[in-house]
């Protein structure tokens, strides 16, 4: 979806774009039987649109215009896990299709996911999976 949105050339692709994405976003949510305030929403969508960049709390907190320990609380009751914790989800779980779907090395995928650190992204992603990405890869590409 990232890639999507970095290839649009006008306003009006761009703006489909991420009601594409604010819909995919509400849809996983429904089907998990989860209600989320707007705060929550918005700052989930921008975690998902900015995967590949640098997130902290105080970035997303500038981004939906509230205090970073508001927001920290608000993500932790609404979804029961931390900000940290859902960043890192979704981010293995990119790269997790990444390496399923593509032919791109695990340190281009730890890349575009958003870890600089090779070896640490190997870490988290066995922490999530159980394999590293490697083991992961030769599991599931097609």
């Amino acid at each position: 979806m990232i890639e999507q949105l970095q290839s649009c050339t006008t306003l009006s692709q761009l703006e489909d774009n991420i009601n594409h994405l604010f819909d995919q976003v509400t849809e996983m949510l429904a089907n998990k039987g989860m209600v989320l305030s707007p705060l929550i929403e918005k700052a989930m969508i921008y975690i998902h649109s900015h995967l590949d960049e640098a997130l902290s709390l105080e970035t997303i907190a500038d981004y939906v215009h509230v205090n970073p320990t508001h927001l920290s609380r608000t993500f932790k009751k609404e979804c029961g896990e931390s900000i940290t914790e859902f960043i890192n989800k979704v981010r293995i779980e990119k790269a997790q299709e990444l390496l399923s779907f593509s032919n791109t090395l695990a340190y281009e995928v730890a890349e575009k996911v958003g870890f600089n650190d090779p070896s640490y992204f190997s870490s988290i992603f066995k922490k999530y999976t159980g394999l590293s990405p490697k083991e992961f890869k030769q599991m599931h590409s097609i």
